[in-house]
């Protein structure tokens, strides 16, 4: 069996009810398989990293059904993936996590130097997991991704909370060319 570059994680069987809704709007979300780890772009991938520990030595290699409520524990290896990232990004002191915008106003005027730092007016904050981080999604590769894991993370939970099942289906062919 030809191996493929994604799994689909979709709350319908996407081989048979298809997989877009419509020319724009997909039905799932997609994890790599392969063709990453030598990609600088792509060293941080959370989602593959965390599905390869789960699935172990089925992961994308066979797919997977799990009822509604079933795949908790999904959830919770995802949101543990986040909390150890989280770990190595500078969180918003205590003393702003009321009002992060005028920490990172203050920061930004402490540290401007517009002939020397373009990325200075990257600096922002973001809410992980009910507390805020000081990020730079254009300086640092793994804010961004991490960013994009935080929303995988909201919408796989938000399907867990309705009872939608889980499908992760290996991907065929024709669904990889759909993915750049």
């Amino acid at each position: 069996m030809e191996q493929m570059d994604y799994l689909v994680l979709s709350r319908q069987d996407y081989k048979i009810f298809g997989f877009m809704d419509s020319a724009a709007s997909e039905k799932g979300t997609a994890v790599c398989v392969s063709k990453y780890k030598d990609m600088a772009l792509n060293k941080y991938d959370f989602s593959k990293e965390v599905f390869e520990e789960l699935l172990g030595e089925d992961f994308g290699k066979k797919d997977f059904y799990y009822e509604p409520k079933t795949w908790g524990f999904i959830v919770d290896a995802v949101e543990n993936k986040i909390r150890e990232v989280l770990k190595t990004i500078k969180k918003v002191p205590d003393e702003h996590q009321h009002d992060p915008l005028t920490y990172v106003r203050a920061y930004r005027e402490e540290r401007r130097d517009p002939d020397n730092d373009w990325d200075m007016k990257y600096e922002d904050v973001e809410e992980f997991l009910g507390e805020y981080y000081h990020h730079n999604i254009k300086k640092h590769r793994k804010d961004l991704k991490l960013y994009y894991f935080q929303l995988f993370y909201n919408n796989l939970k938000k399907n867990y909370e309705e009872g939608h099942p889980l499908y992760i289906s290996v991907a065929t062919v024709e669904d990889q060319k759909k993915y750049p």
